[in-house]
Order: C-alpha cells, then structure tokens, then sequence
C-alpha cells in the first residue's frame, strides 16, 4: 500500500511543485501576474506547437494507436459531453456561464498536465500514446468547446461554422499535432541509405531546426506549469460558488469515474486492452484539470471568462489531490 501511495506521490509531486514556484514567484514580487500572462501567450503560441511536434515526431509510429481503443476514447468524449450539456442546463440558467460550464465534462489539461503524469505513470510508452492521441483528443476539444461557446454565447448569435473551422485551424496545438502527424504519415515513403538511415530527416539534415523546435518544447509544460501557479487567485470565489462546486466534482471525481467505469466495461467485455500505456492516457484524458485555455477562449467568444478563470484555478488546485487518489486507485487496481 505504502509503494502505491509513493508512485502516485512521485507522479504528482513535480507538478505541485512547479506550480508552487509560479504562486512563490508572484506573491514575493519576483514576477507580476500580467509578466505571467504575457509569458503564458508566448508559450502557447510557440513552444506548446513545438512541444507537439517534436512529441509526434520522436514516435516510431501509430501501431500503438488501436482502433478499438481509438473508439472508446473519442465515445467516452462524446458521452460526457451529452451529460454535460444536460446537466449544465440544470446548474445555471446564466447563458453565457452554459458553454463555460458544460467544458468540465469533456475538456481537460492534457498537454500541460496530462502529458507529464501518462509519462510519469508509464514511461517513454505512455508518453509516445498520449502524444499520438492528442491529435483527435485536442482537436475534439476545441471544437467542442468553440461549438458551445458559440451557441451560449452573449450576443446569442448562434453557430459560426467559418468561425469554429479558424479556431481549430489557428490552435497551435493543432498545428503542431498535425504537423507532426504528417511527418509520421510521410517517414515511411522516404528512402534508405546504405547505412540503413532515412536518406533525408530533420534531426540529421537540418540539425538546427531540430535543436530549436527541441529547445522551445521542453520548454513548454514546465513553464506553462510555472505560469498556472503565477496566475492563480482566490477572488470571486463567493459569486461563482455553485457553479464551482458543480465543476469541481464533476471534472475531478465523476467524469474520471465515469470514463474508468466505461473503460473496465469495456475491458470486461473483451473488447479492449487496458494496458499501463493505455490506462495512463485515460488518466491524462480524463482525470486532469480543466485546460487554461479555457479562459481565452471564452473571453473571445463571449463566455463567462471570470467563471472560466475559477474553474481552472480551483480545478489545478484540487486536480493535484484527486489526480493522487485516481492514480492510487488504478494502481492498486493493477492497471499501472
């Protein structure tokens, strides 16, 4: 029991820790929160499509990538997100807090938080899986979440199908996932030397392209981690208080369990494997913290930011505490 609880605390740990840096470096003074903000933007815009790239790019290719898992992931998203636009309904009856609200079921921190705890939890593996299924996972999220928020939006305007289609197209997540999707696509038509060597790759012939996108990508989580911290506050909690509370315990204790139990259905009925690999990607998926993005996106399009600032706040906070007993769980379960 005591090497479990030490597993799930080594998964988290640096995690915490970066995200305490972030909090000590603004409350000292060292960094202000809008330094953070702005450092935040740049990070996303540059090293998070590096960061995805260069993940896509150092795996072999999409073997581990098996269809009938592929399924269960993108159905599971799929559900949550029908429970979620049912329940949000329900909650408030604020429109523009609807399509903030209804993002906890389906849209987590997975390339910030998700990705180091699946490596964490399962080594080079897991992180090689996760890597390749951001490509659907980021790009449903985004939709989605533009969807919603076009539908719930202020101006009450409905759906701008031009205006989702950019948003994805412009998401350097996105760009980065699909860039180095077509790379893996094209690998394998390139010829080999004698030497047994693609004739041509980035990491050989332009060996400083490859060291910038590197440098920019390992860059990527732990700074992004560092300004989550920078930025957190603990205001407007009192105005926001049950839709907060919804948030809380649907994106870190129901949604998880619901996608576990999903999952071990699933694997009951032989229809998939749920290997450590595997199992971590769905703890990345499913058992992280809202997305920071979360709040820029709504601030663009007409959704309650405020509200979203606090669901990723409290969210980070208390992710770290449910994301150790998620990890517990399916460690002492025998699934990691």
């Amino acid at each position: 029991m005591l090497s479990v609880a030490i597993y799930a605390f080594n998964a988290v740990a640096p995690i915490i820790t970066l995200i305490l840096l972030g909090t000590l470096a603004r409350k000292t003074g060292m960094v202000s929160e809008n330094a953070f903000k702005e450092i935040n933007r740049m990070n996303f815009r540059f090293a998070f499509s590096c960061m995805c790239f260069n993940n896509l790019y150092k795996t072999e290719s999409f073997d581990g990538f098996e269809p009938a898992f592929f399924v269960l992931v993108m159905a599971t998203l799929l559900i949550m997100t029908g429970v979620g636009l049912a329940l949000t309904t329900r909650v408030t009856k604020v429109r523009n807090r609807k399509g903030v609200l209804a993002q906890v079921f389906f849209r987590s921190n997975y390339a910030v938080i998700g990705l180091p705890v699946a490596a964490a939890l399962a080594g080079n593996e897991a992180l090689a899986l996760a890597s390749a299924y951001q490509v659907p996972t980021v790009i449903y999220f985004n939709f989605a979440a533009v969807l919603l928020l076009s539908v719930y939006s202020d101006n009450g305007s409905g759906v701008h199908f031009r205006k989702v289609a950019m948003s994805i197209a412009t998401n350097p997540l996105v760009i980065g996932l699909v860039s180095g999707a077509i790379v893996l696509f094209i690998r394998p038509h390139i010829p080999v030397g004698a030497d047994g060597e693609l004739v041509f790759s980035l990491k050989k012939n332009l060996p400083f392209v490859y060291q910038i996108i590197s440098y920019l990508g390992s860059m990527a989580t732990p700074l992004a981690l560092i300004c989550l911290g920078g930025r957190l506050s603990a205001g407007e909690f009192g105005k926001y208080k049950k839709e907060l509370i919804f948030a809380n315990v649907m994106r870190l204790i129901l949604v998880p369990l619901g996608a576990f139990t999903i999952a071990l259905l699933a694997s009951s009925a032989g229809l998939v494997e749920l290997t450590p690999a595997r199992t971590a990607v769905l703890v990345a998926v499913f058992a992280s913290p809202i997305a920071v993005s979360t709040v820029a996106m709504a601030q663009e399009m007409g959704g309650d930011d405020a509200l979203a600032g606090q669901i990723v706040v409290t969210t980070s906070i208390f992710g770290m505490v449910s994301l150790f007993f998620w990890i517990f769980a399916v460690r002492l379960m025998g699934f990691l």
